[in-house]
């Protein structure tokens, strides 16, 4: 059931899978790491949920952590944990305020 609940977050459709090397299993119904990311880049633009919960009843044998830790890894393994990576930022000083909280030292801090 795990791996069904997986392919549907990925997906959102219900695929005939089993247990064991998904990947290949979601390729081989047309689900590929490229198809994959499209679609959840797609979804994300659009203002969308990405990916999609699935059934709580699919996810009750294994439980949500183990679920969420495993589709996290599929997701790394597919390429598709960033979906969108951004330049660093070019900005190298602080402005004002920015020092200031720096500077502070909370009350317990003992300083």
């Amino acid at each position: 059931m795990r791996e069904r609940a997986l392919a549907f977050a990925l997906t959102g459709e219900d695929l005939p899978v089993v247990v064991g090397a998904l990947p290949r299993q979601l390729a081989a119904l047309g689900w590929d790491a490229d198809r994959i990311a499209d679609q959840a880049r797609s979804r994300l633009d659009g203002g969308e949920v990405w990916p999609w919960p699935p059934p709580r009843e699919w996810v009750a044998e294994v439980g949500w952590a183990e679920f969420a830790a495993s589709l996290q890894a599929l997701r790394e393994e597919l390429g598709c944990w960033t979906l969108h990576v951004a330049a660093p930022s070019s900005r190298t000083k602080l402005n004002a305020d920015e020092l200031r909280l720096i500077q502070e030292v909370p009350p317990h801090h003992g300083s």
